[in-house]
C-alpha cells in the first residue's frame, strides 16, 4: 500500500497541529485545550502553583474571548475538541518507544533535507507566511505545509526532490508501522487536513492572529515561570510522549 503520509510537509510537521494553545478547565468557556492541563495535573503542584494556574487560566480566557467574536469562539471550541480527539487517535495507536524515536528521526531528517533544497529567500518567504498563518516562524523549523510550499514558485528540480524526499518518507514511515497502525495514521492525517480547512473558516484577522501568538506566548512563559527545574522536564517529557513522539525541543511548558 502506497503510503502519502508527506504530501509535500504535511506529514513532516503533522504532529504540529496538536500542540494547541494554553489550557483552561473543562468547565469554562473551552477556548483554551484542554489536555496540557492533564498533564500539568501529572506533575504534584503545590496548592499555590495550582492557584497561580488557575489565574493564568483565567487571564488567558479571558483575553482569548476577547479577541473572538462569538461565531469564532464556536468555531474554535469545535477546534478544541477535534484537537482533543485526534490526540486520542494517536494515544491509540499504541507506537512503541523505538517507534516514536524512530518517527522523530525520519521527520527531522525530512525536513533537514527539505530545508537544505530551498534557497534562502525561499526559506525566509516560508517564515513569514507561517508567522502570517498564526503559527510562529522562528528557527529551521519554519518549513510550512503543502499551501506554503506551492507558493514558493518551486523549480522543476526542487519539485522532484521534494517528491523524492516525501517519497523516502512515505517508504521509512511505512516500514516502522504495522498494517493496523498505518490505517490509524493515514486516518489521523485526514483529520489533520480538516482541522487545517477549520482554522481558515476562522477567517481570523491578522491583528487576530498576532494577539493570539502573544497570549499564548505570556501564558506559556508564566506558566513555566511558576514550575520548578523537575517539574518542567518531567513536563517536556510527558508532552513529547502524548504527541506521539514527536515533542519539541526547549522549554515549551504548555
Amino acid at each position: 500500500m502506497k503510503l502519502k503520509f508527506f504530501p509535500l510537509l504535511a506529514g513532516v510537521a503533522a504532529i504540529t497541529l496538536i500542540t494547541a494553545p494554553l489550557v483552561v478547565n473543562a468547565q469554562r468557556s473551552n477556548l483554551l485545550a484542554q489536555r496540557p492541563h492533564q498533564v500539568l495535573s501529572n506533575l504534584d503542584l503545590t496548592s499555590e502553583q495550582q492557584t497561580q494556574l488557575d489565574q493564568i487560566r483565567n487571564n488567558a480566557d479571558s483575553q482569548i474571548a476577547a479577541i473572538l467574536n462569538p461565531g469564532q469562539q464556536q468555531q474554535f471550541q469545535s477546534i478544541q475538541a477535534q484537537r482533543e480527539q485526534l490526540h486520542e487517535a494517536m494515544k491509540a495507536m499504541n507506537l512503541t518507544s523505538e517507534q516514536k524515536e524512530q518517527m522523530r528521526s525520519i521527520k527531522q531528517s525530512a525536513k533537514q533535507q527539505m530545508a537544505g533544497i530551498l534557497t534562502d529567500a525561499q526559506r525566509q518567504q516560508l517564515r513569514q507566511e507561517r508567522q502570517n498563518a498564526g503559527g510562529g516562524g522562528k528557527g529551521p523549523r519554519g518549513l510550512g505545509g503543502p499551501e506554503a510550499l506551492l507558493s514558493l514558485n518551486l523549480s522543476s528540480e526542487q519539485q522532484a526532490q521534494l517528491e523524492q524526499i516525501r517519497d523516502s518518507s512515505d517508504s521509512q514511515i511505512a516500514a516502522i508501522l504495522n498494517p493496523g497502525q498505518q490505517q490509524q495514521f493515514q486516518s489521523i492525517q485526514a483529520q489533520r487536513e480538516q482541522l487545517k480547512e477549520a482554522m481558515k473558516a476562522m477567517n481570523l484577522t491578522p491583528e487576530q492572529k498576532e494577539q493570539m501568538r502573544s497570549i499564548r506566548q505570556s501564558s506559556r512563559q508564566q506558566v513555566s515561570g511558576i514550575l520548578t527545574e523537575e517539574q518542567q522536564q518531567q513536563l517536556r517529557q510527558e508532552m513529547r510522549s502524548r504527541r506521539g513522539g514527536e515533542g519539541r525541543r526547549g522549554p515549551r511548558a504548555q
